[in-house]
């Protein structure tokens, strides 16, 4: 039985996957399923978890003018800034990276990328104010699951924090 096929397997395996990222990294976090709720939406999901927008994480993949991939990680509450993600990367032209390719080289569905997804894979960038955070909660792998993390997890590995957000 092909996995895309059966949603409930899909999302298994998706989870699965958050998980054995989190142990290769040795990540503590904690799943959170929220099933009846669509979690591509951040103040959708903040309502359904009751807990404040801007401790909700939104996890972008991009793709640079040569085709390079980031991730930029910022709070629900905020948008990215483009500009000054440039700035920060030495790279130009950003736009959102399809769902085929984030799924090819980042192996989530879009939604559905965990903060901890592209560790390793390409270069990250976190926004400061996601650092102030006592907590976060960003996708577990689907649209109805979140991993809940403490932001200082980030510092562990090779990741920029900087301001990244539209003021």
């Amino acid at each position: 039985m092909k996995t895309k096929n059966n949603p409930t397997l899909y999302a298994i395996t998706m989870i699965e996957k958050t998980k054995l990222q989190m142990l290769k990294l040795g990540i503590e976090g904690e799943i959170i399923k929220h099933p009846e709720t669509d979690g591509t939406h951040s103040e959708v999901i903040a309502k359904a978890l009751n807990i404040p927008l801007d401790h909700i994480i939104k996890c972008l993949i991009l793709r640079s003018k040569r085709g390079k991939l980031v991730s930029a990680i910022i709070l629900g509450n905020q948008s990215l800034d483009f500009k000054k993600l440039e700035e920060i990367s030495h790279m130009k032209k950003f736009s959102l990276a399809s769902k085929k390719l984030v799924q090819e080289k980042i192996g989530f569905p879009i939604g559905g990328v965990p903060p901890i997804a592209a560790i390793d894979k390409i270069p990250i960038f976190v926004d400061e104010k996601v650092m102030s955070k006592n907590f976060i909660i960003g996708s577990a792998g689907t649209p109805f699951h979140g991993l809940k993390l403490i932001p200082s997890i980030f510092k562990k590995f090779n990741i920029t924090i900087s301001d990244i957000h539209k003021h």
